[in-house]
């Protein structure tokens, strides 16, 4: 377990971008990571609460030992209507 901020891989808020960019069960580009005061923050905007919990996991996953704090937040989008989906390609 890291005992101080200066334990922290310094590279490890890109590994984790990564993994959350290019795990298809999250596929998130916009996720913020950050080391801040020894703890691992995730903020921005993801598109389920499944992806929400997933991105935490994984993060988890990557950074044993590490606190992981969750400040991202569950867009509201609306289902597309039926004429909008009838315009897709």
């Amino acid at each position: 377990m890291a005992d101080r901020p200066a334990d922290l891989d310094p590279y490890l808020p890109e590994h984790v971008r990564d993994a959350l960019a290019n795990d298809p069960r999250v596929g998130e580009l916009g996720v913020q990571v950050v080391i801040r005061g020894g703890s691992l923050v995730l903020s921005g905007t993801v598109g389920s609460s499944e992806r929400q919990a997933v991105a935490a996991e994984l993060a988890r996953g990557l950074a044993p030992g590490v606190l992981v704090v969750d400040e991202t937040i569950v867009a509201d989008f609306p289902e597309p209507t039926d004429a909008e989906v009838e315009h897709l390609p």
